[in-house]
């Protein structure tokens, strides 16, 4: 390799060993720029997170509320699985940013993540109560105070959190924009003292062999410098000393390049990110719009949208569909009502459509071809009210001579009832006489019966205190007989006492002798009593048999006089109703008089009901039920018009 060294050996390494020092101080300069550029690449990295973890929150915010507005299974389920792809791509960011954050903040971090944990659980409830209750309770859920408090808290970590990511990378980016400052004043200025000694001691170097290149890397130093990195490092196929210096500035000049390319980038994401922040808020209005124009009635309107990403295209393409629906299905539905309303019962509502579409269109052709199937009842039903009004006008002229046969023949009748009238009204009284006597006589025999009664008790009484009697005399012969005994004994005593106890024993023999006398009286009396009982309860059985004749004579009374109430009784009605089918005859020959003049008015009420019949099927012809409708409606007509025939 050509040296200069060859030509001033001394001076070359002395301007080697500088350009040596030159190119590492240079080197390490481009790494400390790399490292600056790595640091600002990873703030990058973190603020990009950062703000997809928002925009996923933010995205699944917007799904939730078509939980709330799920009207039927079938939204709920939509709804339901745009939340869950929300959680997917939630759960996929959130670790991202968590892998991303660096250390300082990984006790912020994994409080963000706690809260997009319970975020994510309360957005996966209002899903499964969107689905299995209603939408109503869903929007009560994912609207309650504590998803409010979530969100608030989540929405303020996030907040905080790229408010910090972003000072942090102001300070990267003022770190970095210092350093190659310093850098681009370091490198000049040692490459200056470098070329400066160089100069001086190569002065007798040949100048288009050393100096020019040098002003030539002096030049795209400076342009360098200036920021222009757009140049073309000459002298870099050299292979000599200069030729490293030149592809050591083509380093520098491709690094320069790539720090002002990162610094464009990120321009051009926020620019991005900006955009599509303000293309979210003009779509947002415009479902507002839309979707306040459809809750006045209006299904007409429809979203246009050019610049959104793939899941915004999605809804708005949904929320067109929905409208696009709801706007056809209400057309024919009320072109079928207005056409039903002009008396055209043959439309039907004939669009295919599903869920609660398909059964509004069943209950409207149900109900159409129910009101068609009524119509035509009512035409033939006409025709036979007309029939039958001919015929009862000509069977009211009938009745009306029956009538007045029958009124002569009731007039006969009426006298005849009256008679046989006045001869069961006699008998009646007689009947009433007797059933009078008759009970007079049961009142006499229920008194001699419950005079027996008293009598049968009042004996019973008797007996039982004569047994009462005898006790008590059987009572007095045992004192008797102890008394008795007693003497007896005391007698012996005084003889044993001797002349002691003579006194004694005359009381003794005294006592003794009355003992004997009480116990003979006693037997007497009970003989008596005997005697008595038996006496007295023949007496009781005779007055039990007296009362059982008595009573036997009151139940023959009783029978006797319940028969002549019968009697009378059946008298009674038998003249009432006499009275009653006199009466009945009477007022059956007079309404016999008022059939005769309502016959009258029943054939002249035929003729109105004829005509009556005819406005009715002048009303129905109006109704278009068929084909066949237009001839069965003047048949009916013609026959309902037909003039009525008197019966002679």
């Amino acid at each position: 390799m050509r040296s200069i060294r060859n030509k001033i050996l001394g001076l070359i390494g002395i301007v080697a060993a500088g350009a040596a020092i030159a190119l590492a101080f240079a080197l390490v300069a481009l790494s400390g720029i790399e490292g600056m550029g790595h640091r600002v690449s990873r703030q990058n990295d973190i603020a990009l997170a950062t703000e997809r973890l928002n925009v996923a929150v933010n995205q699944l915010s917007e799904d939730s509320r078509l939980a709330y507005m799920a009207r039927n299974p079938n939204e709920a389920k939509n709804a339901a699985a745009a939340i869950e792809k929300g959680l997917n791509q939630l759960n996929d960011r959130l670790k991202i940013f968590t892998a991303i954050v660096p250390a300082n903040e990984r006790e912020r971090a994994t409080k963000i993540g706690q809260l997009v944990a319970e975020f994510a659980g309360i957005r996966a409830e209002t899903a499964k109560l969107a689905q299995e209750v209603s939408g109503r309770a869903a929007d009560a859920w994912g609207n309650s105070e504590a998803s409010r408090r979530n969100r608030a808290a989540l929405i303020e970590e996030l907040g905080g959190f790229s408010q910090l990511n972003e000072q942090a990378g102001n300070v990267v980016e003022a770190e970095s924009s210092d350093y190659v400052a310093r850098m681009r004043m370091l490198i000049p200025l040692t490459l200056l003292v470098l070329l400066g000694i160089s100069v001086a001691t190569a002065i007798a170097f040949s100048r288009r062999a050393i100096v020019k290149p040098l002003l030539d890397l002096g030049a795209v130093m400076d342009r360098l410098i200036a920021g222009d990195t757009a140049i073309e490092v000459p002298h870099t196929q050299r292979r000599d000393e200069i030729g490293a210096m030149a592809r050591s500035v083509s380093v520098l000049r491709e690094t320069s390049e790539q720090v002002a390319q990162l610094q464009q980038q990120e321009q051009a994401a926020a620019a991005a990110r900006l955009a599509r922040a303000q293309s979210m808020e003009a779509v947002v209005s415009d479902v507002g719009e839309v979707v306040a124009a459809a809750a006045a009635g209006d299904f007409s309107a429809r979203l246009q949208i050019d610049q959104a990403d793939e899941q915004m295209q999605k809804l708005v393409a949904g929320i067109n569909e929905i409208n696009a629906v709801v706007d056809s299905a209400t057309s024919e539905f009320a072109r079928t009502l207005s056409a039903v309303a002009a008396g055209d019962l043959t439309v039907r509502v004939d669009a295919a459509y599903r869920g609660k579409f398909a059964e509004l269109k069943g209950a409207i052709n149900e109900t159409v071809e129910r009101l068609s199937s009524t119509v035509k009842t009512i035409q033939v039903t006409s025709a036979d009210v007309g029939l039958a009004a001919r015929e009862i006008n000509m069977g009211a002229d009938d009745l009306s001579k029956r009538t007045e046969e029958q009124a002569s023949s009731l007039e006969e009748t009426a006298a005849t009832t009256e008679q046989l009238a006045a001869s069961v009204k006699a008998s009646a009284q007689a009947s009433r006489q007797a059933a009078a006597i008759a009970t007079e006589a049961m009142e006499a025999a229920q008194n001699g019966g419950a005079i027996a009664g008293q009598a049968v008790d009042a004996m019973a009484r008797i007996e039982t205190a004569s047994q009462k009697i005898s006790d008590i005399i059987r009572v007095i012969d045992d004192i008797a007989f102890q008394t008795n005994l007693l003497a007896l004994n005391a007698a012996v005593e005084a003889a044993r006492a001797g002349d002691a106890g003579k006194g004694f024993a005359v009381v003794a023999s005294e006592v003794r002798t009355l003992a004997q006398r009480s116990g003979s009286a006693a037997k007497d009396i009970s003989a008596l009593i005997s005697s008595s009982n038996t006496e007295v309860g023949e007496g009781v059985k005779l007055v039990r048999q007296a009362g059982e004749a008595l009573e036997q004579i009151l139940t023959a009374s009783k029978k006797v006089a319940s028969t002549i109430a019968e009697i009378s009784a059946a008298s009674s009605e038998q003249a009432s109703g006499i009275d009653e089918m006199s009466q009945a005859v009477a007022h059956l020959d007079e309404m016999t008089q008022q059939n005769a003049a309502l016959s009258e008015q029943s054939a002249a009420s035929a003729g109105s009901l004829s005509g009556r019949i005819g406005q009715l099927n002048d009303l129905v012809a109006a109704f278009k039920t068929g084909p066949e409708s237009a001839g069965l409606s003047s048949e009916i007509a013609r026959g309902a018009h037909a003039p009525t025939r008197r019966a002679a």
